[in-house]
Protein backbone atom coordinates (compact mmCIF):
# COMPACT_ATOMS: atom_id res chain seq x y z
CA UNK A 1 0.00 0.00 0.00
CA UNK A 2 1.12 3.53 -0.73
CA UNK A 3 1.50 5.89 2.21
CA UNK A 4 0.00 9.34 1.94
CA UNK A 5 2.41 12.23 1.62
CA UNK A 6 2.05 14.31 4.82
CA UNK A 7 2.91 17.48 2.90
CA UNK A 8 0.11 16.95 0.39
CA UNK A 9 -3.03 19.08 0.78
CA UNK A 10 -6.00 17.34 2.40
CA UNK A 11 -8.34 15.58 0.04
CA UNK A 12 -11.67 17.42 -0.15
CA UNK A 13 -14.75 15.41 0.72
CA UNK A 14 -16.64 13.84 -2.12
CA UNK A 15 -19.61 15.99 -3.13
CA UNK A 16 -23.02 14.53 -2.53
CA UNK A 17 -24.29 12.84 -5.67
CA UNK A 18 -27.26 14.45 -7.33
CA UNK A 19 -29.63 12.72 -9.73
CA UNK A 20 -29.11 13.63 -13.38
CA UNK A 21 -31.42 16.19 -14.89
CA UNK A 22 -33.93 14.62 -17.26
CA UNK A 23 -34.18 16.14 -20.74
CA UNK A 24 -36.66 15.72 -23.50
CA UNK A 25 -35.32 13.43 -26.24
CA UNK A 26 -32.86 11.91 -23.76
CA UNK A 27 -29.13 12.34 -24.31
CA UNK A 28 -29.76 14.16 -27.60
CA UNK A 29 -31.71 16.85 -25.77
CA UNK A 30 -28.98 17.18 -23.14
CA UNK A 31 -26.29 17.64 -25.80
CA UNK A 32 -28.25 20.06 -27.97
CA UNK A 33 -27.33 23.19 -25.88
CA UNK A 34 -23.65 22.26 -26.20
CA UNK A 35 -24.10 21.91 -29.96
CA UNK A 36 -25.87 25.29 -30.15
CA UNK A 37 -22.98 27.01 -28.37
CA UNK A 38 -20.29 25.22 -30.42
CA UNK A 39 -22.06 25.97 -33.71
CA UNK A 40 -22.56 29.62 -32.75
CA UNK A 41 -18.93 30.04 -31.72
CA UNK A 42 -17.76 28.42 -34.97
CA UNK A 43 -20.03 30.69 -37.02
CA UNK A 44 -18.65 33.76 -35.26
CA UNK A 45 -15.10 32.61 -35.91
CA UNK A 46 -15.60 31.95 -39.62
CA UNK A 47 -17.59 35.16 -40.11
CA UNK A 48 -14.71 37.27 -38.79
CA UNK A 49 -16.20 38.55 -35.53
CA UNK A 50 -13.99 41.34 -34.16
CA UNK A 51 -13.93 40.10 -30.55
CA UNK A 52 -15.48 37.66 -28.11
CA UNK A 53 -18.45 39.86 -27.20
CA UNK A 54 -20.48 38.15 -29.91
CA UNK A 55 -20.46 35.01 -27.77
CA UNK A 56 -22.96 36.51 -25.32
CA UNK A 57 -26.03 35.99 -27.58
CA UNK A 58 -24.76 32.50 -28.39
CA UNK A 59 -24.43 31.69 -24.69
CA UNK A 60 -27.94 32.96 -23.97
CA UNK A 61 -29.31 30.90 -26.87
CA UNK A 62 -27.59 27.77 -25.55
CA UNK A 63 -28.93 28.32 -22.03
CA UNK A 64 -32.39 28.98 -23.45
CA UNK A 65 -32.28 25.77 -25.48
CA UNK A 66 -31.40 23.81 -22.35
CA UNK A 67 -34.19 25.50 -20.41
CA UNK A 68 -36.76 24.56 -23.05
CA UNK A 69 -35.57 20.97 -23.29
CA UNK A 70 -35.26 20.33 -19.54
CA UNK A 71 -38.16 18.42 -18.01
CA UNK A 72 -37.65 20.33 -14.75
CA UNK A 73 -36.74 23.89 -15.79
CA UNK A 74 -36.37 25.09 -12.19
CA UNK A 75 -33.80 22.39 -11.40
CA UNK A 76 -31.99 23.18 -14.64
CA UNK A 77 -31.78 26.87 -13.71
CA UNK A 78 -30.48 26.05 -10.23
CA UNK A 79 -27.85 23.71 -11.66
CA UNK A 80 -26.71 26.36 -14.14
CA UNK A 81 -26.34 28.95 -11.37
CA UNK A 82 -24.41 26.50 -9.16
CA UNK A 83 -22.08 25.74 -12.05
CA UNK A 84 -21.41 29.41 -12.75
CA UNK A 85 -20.76 30.03 -9.04
CA UNK A 86 -17.95 27.45 -8.80
CA UNK A 87 -14.61 28.95 -7.67
CA UNK A 88 -12.76 27.84 -10.81
CA UNK A 89 -15.26 29.75 -12.96
CA UNK A 90 -14.79 32.88 -10.88
CA UNK A 91 -11.00 32.50 -11.14
CA UNK A 92 -11.20 32.32 -14.93
CA UNK A 93 -13.53 35.32 -15.10
CA UNK A 94 -11.11 37.29 -12.93
CA UNK A 95 -8.23 36.18 -15.16
CA UNK A 96 -10.08 37.44 -18.25
CA UNK A 97 -10.84 40.77 -16.59
CA UNK A 98 -7.24 41.30 -15.47
CA UNK A 99 -5.93 40.21 -18.87
CA UNK A 100 -8.12 42.82 -20.54
CA UNK A 101 -6.91 45.53 -18.17
CA UNK A 102 -3.27 44.60 -18.66
CA UNK A 103 -3.69 44.42 -22.44
CA UNK A 104 -4.96 48.00 -22.47
CA UNK A 105 -2.06 49.13 -20.27
CA UNK A 106 0.52 47.53 -22.56
CA UNK A 107 -1.16 48.89 -25.68
CA UNK A 108 -1.37 52.43 -24.35
CA UNK A 109 2.21 52.29 -23.09
CA UNK A 110 3.39 51.81 -26.68
CA UNK A 111 5.34 48.62 -25.96
CA UNK A 112 4.62 47.04 -29.34
CA UNK A 113 5.49 50.29 -31.13
CA UNK A 114 8.73 50.49 -29.16
CA UNK A 115 9.67 46.90 -30.03
CA UNK A 116 8.97 47.47 -33.74
CA UNK A 117 10.99 50.70 -33.64
CA UNK A 118 13.85 48.86 -31.94
CA UNK A 119 13.85 46.19 -34.64
CA UNK A 120 13.86 48.85 -37.34
CA UNK A 121 16.81 50.59 -35.69
CA UNK A 122 18.67 47.27 -35.65
CA UNK A 123 18.04 46.88 -39.39
CA UNK A 124 15.96 43.70 -39.18
CA UNK A 125 14.54 42.71 -42.56
CA UNK A 126 12.88 39.67 -44.08
CA UNK A 127 13.08 36.65 -41.83
CA UNK A 128 14.62 38.76 -39.09
CA UNK A 129 11.52 40.94 -38.92
CA UNK A 130 9.27 37.86 -38.92
CA UNK A 131 11.27 36.48 -35.99
CA UNK A 132 10.90 39.85 -34.24
CA UNK A 133 7.13 39.71 -34.76
CA UNK A 134 7.10 36.24 -33.23
CA UNK A 135 9.05 37.42 -30.18
CA UNK A 136 6.80 40.47 -29.77
CA UNK A 137 3.72 38.24 -29.79
CA UNK A 138 5.39 35.89 -27.30
CA UNK A 139 6.17 38.75 -24.92
CA UNK A 140 2.74 40.33 -25.21
CA UNK A 141 0.77 37.10 -24.81
CA UNK A 142 2.94 35.95 -21.90
CA UNK A 143 2.42 39.26 -20.14
CA UNK A 144 -1.34 39.38 -20.68
CA UNK A 145 -2.29 35.70 -20.83
CA UNK A 146 -4.63 36.22 -23.78
CA UNK A 147 -4.02 34.97 -27.30
CA UNK A 148 -6.98 36.77 -28.86
CA UNK A 149 -5.99 40.11 -27.34
CA UNK A 150 -2.44 39.63 -28.60
CA UNK A 151 -3.63 38.98 -32.14
CA UNK A 152 -6.01 41.95 -32.13
CA UNK A 153 -3.29 44.33 -30.92
CA UNK A 154 -0.18 43.01 -32.69
CA UNK A 155 -1.58 42.13 -36.11
CA UNK A 156 -2.68 45.67 -37.13
CA UNK A 157 0.71 47.07 -36.07
CA UNK A 158 2.99 44.40 -37.53
CA UNK A 159 1.24 43.13 -40.66
CA UNK A 160 1.33 46.39 -42.69
CA UNK A 161 5.14 46.38 -42.46
CA UNK A 162 5.47 42.93 -44.03
CA UNK A 163 5.82 43.95 -47.67
CA UNK A 164 8.23 46.83 -47.29
CA UNK A 165 10.42 45.00 -44.77
CA UNK A 166 10.86 42.02 -47.07
CA UNK A 167 8.74 39.61 -45.02
CA UNK A 168 6.32 37.03 -46.35
CA UNK A 169 2.81 38.08 -45.24
CA UNK A 170 1.75 34.47 -44.60
CA UNK A 171 4.86 33.84 -42.50
CA UNK A 172 4.25 37.03 -40.53
CA UNK A 173 0.66 36.04 -39.75
CA UNK A 174 1.89 32.60 -38.71
CA UNK A 175 4.49 34.19 -36.44
CA UNK A 176 1.85 36.33 -34.70
CA UNK A 177 -0.50 33.37 -34.22
CA UNK A 178 2.31 31.13 -32.95
CA UNK A 179 3.58 33.74 -30.52
CA UNK A 180 0.07 34.44 -29.25
CA UNK A 181 -0.66 30.79 -28.52
CA UNK A 182 2.75 30.27 -26.90
CA UNK A 183 2.12 32.92 -24.26
CA UNK A 184 -1.45 31.77 -23.70
CA UNK A 185 -0.07 28.29 -22.97
CA UNK A 186 2.66 29.19 -20.47
CA UNK A 187 1.56 32.51 -18.97
CA UNK A 188 0.84 32.36 -15.23
CA UNK A 189 -2.09 34.74 -15.76
CA UNK A 190 -3.64 32.74 -18.61
CA UNK A 191 -7.09 31.28 -18.03
CA UNK A 192 -5.92 27.88 -19.32
CA UNK A 193 -3.02 27.79 -16.87
CA UNK A 194 -5.22 28.88 -13.98
CA UNK A 195 -7.88 26.31 -14.87
CA UNK A 196 -5.27 23.53 -15.07
CA UNK A 197 -3.67 24.42 -11.75
CA UNK A 198 -7.01 24.82 -9.97
CA UNK A 199 -8.70 21.71 -11.32
CA UNK A 200 -5.66 19.49 -10.64
CA UNK A 201 -4.83 21.18 -7.30
CA UNK A 202 -1.29 21.76 -8.54
CA UNK A 203 1.00 24.71 -7.72
CA UNK A 204 0.95 27.40 -10.39
CA UNK A 205 4.74 27.49 -10.64
CA UNK A 206 4.88 23.74 -11.22
CA UNK A 207 2.29 23.93 -13.99
CA UNK A 208 4.20 26.70 -15.75
CA UNK A 209 7.54 24.88 -15.46
CA UNK A 210 6.07 21.63 -16.77
CA UNK A 211 4.66 23.43 -19.82
CA UNK A 212 7.87 25.31 -20.52
CA UNK A 213 9.73 22.01 -21.00
CA UNK A 214 7.64 21.37 -24.11
CA UNK A 215 6.80 24.88 -25.27
CA UNK A 216 10.33 26.34 -25.29
CA UNK A 217 11.87 23.72 -27.66
CA UNK A 218 8.88 24.12 -29.99
CA UNK A 219 9.28 27.91 -29.89
CA UNK A 220 12.99 27.64 -30.69
CA UNK A 221 12.30 25.43 -33.71
CA UNK A 222 9.52 27.78 -34.86
CA UNK A 223 11.81 30.79 -34.48
CA UNK A 224 14.56 29.17 -36.56
CA UNK A 225 12.06 28.23 -39.28
CA UNK A 226 10.62 31.74 -39.37
CA UNK A 227 14.08 33.27 -39.57
CA UNK A 228 15.15 31.02 -42.43
CA UNK A 229 11.96 30.92 -44.48
CA UNK A 230 10.09 34.09 -43.50
CA UNK A 231 11.87 36.42 -45.90
CA UNK A 232 10.49 37.51 -49.26
CA UNK A 233 11.98 39.64 -52.01
CA UNK A 234 14.14 42.54 -50.74
CA UNK A 235 12.21 45.73 -50.06
CA UNK A 236 12.56 48.39 -52.70
CA UNK A 237 11.36 51.30 -50.58
CA UNK A 238 12.30 52.91 -47.32
CA UNK A 239 10.65 50.74 -44.62
CA UNK A 240 10.25 53.51 -42.05
CA UNK A 241 8.54 55.81 -44.54
CA UNK A 242 6.34 53.35 -46.40
CA UNK A 243 5.41 50.83 -43.74
CA UNK A 244 4.66 53.28 -41.01
CA UNK A 245 7.23 51.89 -38.62
CA UNK A 246 6.82 53.97 -35.45
CA UNK A 247 9.40 56.68 -35.03
CA UNK A 248 11.06 57.46 -31.75
CA UNK A 249 8.99 60.01 -29.90
CA UNK A 250 7.39 61.00 -26.72
CA UNK A 251 4.70 58.41 -26.16
CA UNK A 252 2.17 55.93 -27.40
CA UNK A 253 -1.18 56.62 -28.91
CA UNK A 254 0.02 58.98 -31.60
CA UNK A 255 1.96 56.51 -33.73
CA UNK A 256 5.25 57.25 -32.00
CA UNK A 257 7.43 54.90 -30.01
CA UNK A 258 9.17 55.72 -26.78
CA UNK A 259 12.09 53.62 -25.49
CA UNK A 260 10.64 54.15 -22.02
CA UNK A 261 7.91 51.64 -22.91
CA UNK A 262 10.50 48.86 -22.63
CA UNK A 263 10.04 49.14 -18.86
CA UNK A 264 6.71 47.33 -19.30
CA UNK A 265 8.71 44.17 -20.04
CA UNK A 266 9.42 43.97 -16.31
CA UNK A 267 5.81 42.91 -15.62
CA UNK A 268 6.02 39.36 -17.05
CA UNK A 269 9.56 38.95 -15.73
CA UNK A 270 8.45 39.79 -12.19
CA UNK A 271 5.49 37.41 -12.48
CA UNK A 272 7.72 34.52 -13.53
CA UNK A 273 10.28 35.34 -10.83
CA UNK A 274 7.61 35.24 -8.12
CA UNK A 275 6.27 31.86 -9.26
CA UNK A 276 9.61 30.18 -10.01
Amino acid sequence: MFSKDPSAPPTPPEPASTPPLPFRFGIAGALLPVFVFAAGAAWLGFSGAPDERGLWPVLIAALGAGLLLARRPADYGNAAVRGMARPIVMLMVMAWLLAGIFSVLLRESGLVDALVWGGSELGLRGGGFVLLAFLIAVLFSTATGTSLGTILICAPLLYPAAGTLGAKPAALIGAILAGATFGDNVSPVSDTTIASASSQRAPMGGVVRSRLRYAVPAAVLAGVALLLFGGAAPAAVDPAAAAGVPAQGGGAGGGEASPGAFAMLLAPLVTFAVLW
